[in-house]
Parts: C-alpha cells; sequence; structure tokens
C-alpha cells in the first residue's frame, strides 16, 4: 500500500472532495486547473508474476512528451493543503491528436516496459545468485533495486541458462517472480521492488468507501505445490495433492479383480477437492526442483483467496500485491491479494480494484472421486433404444440383454462385481486426456 497521510485517507473518504492531477517531463507541467483533460492509469499482475502499469493521458494544447519520460500525479485537497501521489515514471510511446478537437493522447507504461528488450547477456561468471543477476538487469536497464533481502535471493545459478532464443529480461524478471514467490513490479519511488505473500491483510475497505462489490466463489486453501516440466505431463515433483489410490463401488468397497485381489491403481492420483500452485517450466528451480520445492510449499500451503471485484469512492493508495479485506453489506469481511487497480480521474473519477486467484493455480474441486465419467462409444444396444427407454432395468436383471449383445459399454457408476482379465477402464483427466487401466491377472 502507498504511505499517505491521515489527512490524505481521511480528504479521500469524504463525502465531498476535489481531486487533483498533473503530469509533467520536468519541463512542462500540465494541471486539470489548465490543459489536462484526463488521465488513467491501470496496474494489474499477480503473485509470481511482473507487473507492467500503463497510463492514458489527454490533453489540450501543442504539447509533445512523445519518447519522453513523465512523472504522473494523482492527489486530492486536504485541511492542511493539496497532497499528491506521485506514481512515478512513464515513458511515452505514443501520441495521437485529433484535430477537430485539437486533444492529444498519449499512451505510456512504467519503467517496466524497458524490460521488454531482448536478453543480452550479463559481464560475469557464474555460478551467480538470483540477487546478483537481478542486480545485474537493473544496472543493464537502469534501474535501481529497492528490495535486497527477499525469499530465495541467495539461490544459485550455475550457468546462463537465460541464453535462448526470444528471451526477454521481462521473462527473465517472471521466473525471478516465480523463484522467489513474489510480485515484482515498480513501486511509486522508481526502485524495482519484490513483493511477498503477505500473511495478514494490511487495510479494511467498508461498505461506507465502496460503490459496488462483485463476489466470486472461494479459491483454496492450497493443500499442494508441485514444480513441472511441460509438456510432460508426468515431470513433475510436488507435496501433498496426489495419492495411489484404488477404485471403490458405489457402496464405498474395493472393485476386486477375477482372483479376489484388490484392483490398485500404478497411476498417481489427484486427491479430491485439489488446490494447486503449479509453477511450470521455470529454469531457475528446474536446477533442482527437489532441492527447492519444501520452501515454496511452506508458503504456499493454506493460501487462500476470496475473489472479488470493487469499485471505491477512490481512494487511490492501494497497489497490486496488497492483502485486503472488504466488507459486505452483512459486514462479512472478503479476504484477497489485488490483482488489478485501475484509476480515472477527470473524464469521471472512478476506482476499480480486483482480486483474483493466481494464473499458476489448478484445483479439481468440480470433479467427483471414484465416478467413471460417461463416454457412451459404440454399442449394440443402440442410441435408439436407449432414448425410447426400451432397455429397462427389468431386461437387464433378467439378462435378456446378454454379454454377446454388447460389444462396449461405458458406465458412470459400478455397484457390485468384479474385473475380469483384459478389462479396460478409461477414464479421462481434466484435460481430457483418457488414462487407461487394464486389469491384468497373472
Amino acid at each position: 500500500m502507498i504511505t499517505v497521510s491521515s489527512a490524505f485517507k481521511t480528504a479521500m473518504k469524504a463525502e465531498s472532495k476535489e481531486l487533483l492531477a498533473y503530469i509533467t517531463d520536468g519541463t512542462t507541467q500540465l494541471t486539470e486547473a489548465d490543459d489536462l483533460k484526463s488521465l488513467s492509469i491501470k496496474s494489474e499482475g499477480t503473485v509470481m508474476q511482473t507487473v507492467l502499469r500503463g497510463a492514458d493521458v489527454s490533453f489540450f494544447g501543442n504539447h509533445n512528451f512523445l519518447d519522453k519520460e513523465i512523472n504522473i500525479g494523482i492527489g486530492v485537497k486536504t485541511s492542511s493543503g493539496n497532497e499528491y501521489i506521485d506514481f512515478g515514471k512513464f515513458v511515452v510511446y505514443e501520441q495521437r491528436t485529433d484535430i477537430q478537437t485539437k486533444v492529444t493522447m498519449i499512451k505510456c507504461y512504467d519503467k517496466m516496459y524497458k524490460a521488454l528488450k531482448l536478453y543480452e547477456g550479463f559481464d560475469f561468471t557464474y555460478p551467480s545468485t538470483i540477487k546478483q543477476v537481478l542486480e545485474k538487469i537493473c544496472e543493464k536497464l537502469g534501474w535501481v533495486l529497492g528490495t535486497t533481502n527477499f525469499f530465495n535471493k541467495d539461490v544459485v545459478i550455475g550457468g546462463d541458462i537465460f541464453n535462448k532464443q526470444d528471451t526477454t529480461y521481462r521473462m527473465i524478471l517472471d521466473w525471478i517472480a516465480e523463484a522467489t514467490c513474489s510480485t515484482v513490479c515498480f513501486g511509486v519511488d522508481d526502485k524495482l521492488k519484490l513483493v511477498p505473500v503477505m500473511d495478514t491483510a494490511i487495510d479494511t475497505i467498508t461498505t461506507n468507501e465502496l460503490m459496488s462489490l462483485g463476489l466470486k466463489e472461494k479459491w483454496g486453501p492450497v493443500n499442494s505445490v508441485s514444480l513441472a516440466q511441460n509438456p510432460i505431463e508426468e515431470d513433475f515433483v510436488y507435496r501433498g495433492g496426489y495419492e495411489y489410490g484404488v477404485l471403490l463401488l458405489e457402496n464405498g468397497e474395493e472393485m476386486l479383480l477375477e482372483n479376489g485381489e484388490v484392483f490398485e491403481l500404478e497411476v498417481l492420483q489427484e486427491i479430491q477437492g485439489l488446490y494447486q500452485i503449479r509453477i511450470s517450466n521455470n529454469p531457475i528451480l528446474m536446477q533442482d526442483r527437489e532441492l527447492y520445492i519444501d520452501d515454496i510449499a511452506d508458503i504456499f500451503i493454506g493460501y487462500k483467496v476470496e475473489p472479488f471485484d470493487i469499485s471505491t469512492i477512490f481512494l487511490g493508495y492501494y497497489e497490486v500485491g496488497d492483502k485486503i479485506k472488504v466488507k459486505d453489506l452483512s459486514d462479512i469481511e472478503h479476504t484477497g491479494f489485488i490483482t488489478s487497480v485501475s484509476l480515472s480521474v477527470g473524464d469521471g473519477n472512478s476506482e476499480s480494484i480486483s482480486s483474483s486467484i493466481p494464473v499458476t493455480a489448478r484445483d479439481n474441486y468440480r470433479k467427483t472421486a471414484g465416478v467413471i465419467k460417461r463416454t457412451m462409444m459404440s454399442s449394440q444396444l443402440g442410441s435408439e433404444n436407449i432414448k425410447d427407454e426400451a432397455v429397462t432395468t427389468d431386461k437387464i436383471e433378467n439378462e435378456a440383454i446378454t454379454d454377446e449383445k454388447i460389444k462396449e459399454l461405458s458406465v458412470d457408476k459400478l455397484t457390485a462385481g468384479s474385473l475380469k482379465v483384459g478389462t479396460e477402464i478409461i477414464i479421462p483427466d481434466e484435460e481430457g486426456n483418457a488414462i487407461i487401466y487394464i486389469a491384468n491377472v497373472p
């Protein structure tokens, strides 16, 4: 959360207030009192990602900001004078003027924009730590590292694992964000910072500060963490979330083979109610996944989110990565991690804040454990008979429908019986891929 005075918060929460704004390149400054027409700033990201803030500004007059760095500020009149939040430097990469209205629009990005350039290598010898690589990126791009102590900062990188085709500095920063379990972004002081996963909420937004509140299904708590190598689905290490199980009948009894032995699955199964953080193809962590996974699991096991979208009366001081609580009309609190903040001043003042689940999130809570999904393939029963209910329970029970009349059969549930040698069980996974188990008695 951006540091502001108590007077700033009081003014922002007042029933009426006067918002202020400016942009400046150090020489030319535009404000709401002169040529500045409107501005908006949007920050979007989540845990284990980089955040690239974008801004749109419109103004009157013949001002040229193209390819320049500008500072953007939003403020409010307080009891002790005007107070602003300066959101830092933004690079203007596009400027367009409407000749009829004489309004100019500029589009900007913060300093993370420089990280979109292709990686060119570093002039030091490996092995090096994550912190040393991060410092080198900052040196290369002309940044200042504002966070010097962070999770996994001393993890050693054995060689130039980033020297691959089309790798950008931002891709490296995303990998660092995953390896350090943090959100990597620029603060209002223009320094690169790593925001860790917060344990406790730092603020509460009440209904007095809300215009609207949209709630979504809760996600979590996390009970599994895995480090994977895609597209090889089976190549992952994990903590929690999996088991070697057996198939059960509807009555809860174990499914038996023809010789009376329990039919055990040899393939690893997800537990019912899986909530997983899954990090894939991270070259830093791929060096030794078994070495790193325990500490990462310690951070995320128990992590949970109550996703929401809110519109506020305009507060202005929240940032991506903040853990906050939001109260509904019943005074019930909903806790989430901010993943998006959008501020607009000028042509209608507004603030929208969102909390969503991590991009690395996986779950299977919509599945039903122990049930074989219906995959009705070809059958001599015929779809017409099924539709007109010619196939009845009585005909099955009195064996009017014999084995010879059935070529293939797919079921949702098995309530009794045992499997014969050669029986195939096809269970589609959550992505629709069929996993086949063959009952084979020696």
